[in-house]
């Protein structure tokens, strides 16, 4: 088999690939639109080393409990539902790992439309390495608010479920060396972050810090919210409201087709 005929075996392969790889990106981009996305952000009372070793604790045992809730959940309609019926077991899940700590922090537990810097995470689909990269902007979001809510805080994609298939974060070293205005990861939240009780969607298990906190009242998340509306955009500036992050994607897989159509396009010439 001569030189073309070989390259022309490779041009019909690649040709298949970049059918096969464009359908999976878009199903990808689908999947992960802004408008799609739920993200679980924890926020721990301060930042003393107990409190942040019980952020960690609390958002582990959140995720063990809502993992088999979200089984089967495949729309950010669905996915809403099932935050809005299980908001109560996230705010359970919480306090349960607090009193079992020996500590009475209240917890809050709220839904709402929140701003966030960027974040890039190596995912897979269908077996394939690619970078999801969540521009800086407002998303929806599950708040857990452990007592004050001064302290460093955490967050990741709850839908679709980053949060429970361990889907790596790369790291933005630059990020820890600038000044925002945004919620940082495990850094202390931004003035006017945190939701305030005249915002809606908002439920607090009761008591205050260092005191026995009260029985749970039913979670409270914004009318419609389960049914899939966008929940209430009160309290929100008339710039936050423009913003409509775009979610990036690189499929490494595709970068090397795009190197193969340049080396054949070398070999044709």
């Amino acid at each position: 088999m001569n030189k073309k005929a070989i390259a022309a075996l490779i041009a019909v392969l690649i040709t298949a690939f970049s059918f096969w790889g464009w359908h999976l990106y878009n199903s990808t981009v689908d999947g992960f639109r802004s408008g799609n996305l739920i993200r679980l952000h924890i926020i721990a009372h301060s930042n003393s080393p107990l409190d942040q070793a019980l952020k960690y604790m609390v958002r582990d045992e959140v995720i063990r409990t809502m993992t088999p809730y979200f089984e089967g959940v495949e729309s950010a309609g669905q996915a809403r539902a099932v935050v809005s019926r299980h908001a109560g077991d996230i705010s359970s899940a919480a306090r349960r790992v607090l009193l079992q700590s020996g500590c009475s922090y209240p917890v809050t537990v709220c839904m709402g439309s929140y701003r966030f810097p960027d974040r890039t995470y190596r995912i897979e689909r269908e077996g394939i390495p690619a970078e999801l990269t969540l521009p800086a902007g407002n998303y929806q979001a599950v708040r857990v608010i452990i007592g004050e809510g001064k302290g460093a805080n955490w967050w990741c994609v709850l839908f679709p479920p980053l949060c429970f298939t361990g889907q790596s974060e790369i790291p933005d070293a630059a990020a820890e060396k600038k000044p925002s205005s945004i919620v940082p990861e495990d850094g202390a939240p931004a003035v006017g972050n945190l939701p305030d009780n005249e915002s809606g969607g908002l439920e607090n298990s009761g008591g205050s810090p260092g005191k026995a906190a009260l029985p749970a009242l039913s979670p409270d998340l914004p009318a419609g919210f389960g049914d899939g509306a966008v929940p209430s955009k009160a309290g929100r500036s008339e710039d936050e409201e423009e913003i409509q992050p775009r979610v990036v994607f690189k499929f490494k897989f595709m970068e090397l087709v795009a190197d193969s159509r340049e080396w054949l396009g070398r070999l044709f010439s």
